[in-house]
C-alpha cells in the first residue's frame, strides 16, 4: 500500500500495480500533508477508513464539492461506504469506531 500525493495504491512485492482505490482521494486537514492522521487500516489489513475529498470532474479539471469519511476494500479499492461526518446524527462525527468481525 503506498500513497502518492493524495492517491492510494497497491503494489504487489515485484512492483506490480495490483489496484488503486476508486473515488478515493485523501484529504489533510492541515495545510502540510500527513498521511497518518486521515487513515486508519483495519488489522487484517482488508479495509481503510479514511477521510477523503469528494469531488467532481468540471472539464479536465476536479473541483472539490466536500469531504466525507470512506471506508474501502483494499485489494478490490472499491468503496464499501461513504459517511458524511458532517450531517450524520445531526452533528459532525468526533469519534468513529468499526467491528472487524462484522466489518
Amino acid at each position: 500500500l503506498a500513497f502518492r500525493g493524495k492517491e492510494g495504491l497497491l503494489w504487489n512485492f515485484n512492483g506490480e500495480l495490483v489496484s488503486h482505490f476508486a473515488d478515493h482521494r485523501l484529504w489533510f486537514p492541515a495545510s502540510i500533508e500527513d498521511h497518518t492522521s486521515v487513515i486508519c487500516i483495519t488489522h487484517n489489513q482488508e479495509t481503510i477508513i479514511s477521510l477523503c475529498e469528494d469531488s467532481v470532474l468540471v472539464g479536465t479539471e476536479r473541483q472539490q464539492i466536500g469531504v466525507s469519511i470512506h471506508v474501502s476494500h483494499i485489494i478490490t479499492g472499491q468503496c464499501l461506504t461513504r459517511i458524511n461526518w458532517q450531517e450524520a446524527c445531526d452533528s459532525p462525527i468526533t469519534a468513529l469506531t468499526y467491528n472487524e468481525e462484522r466489518g
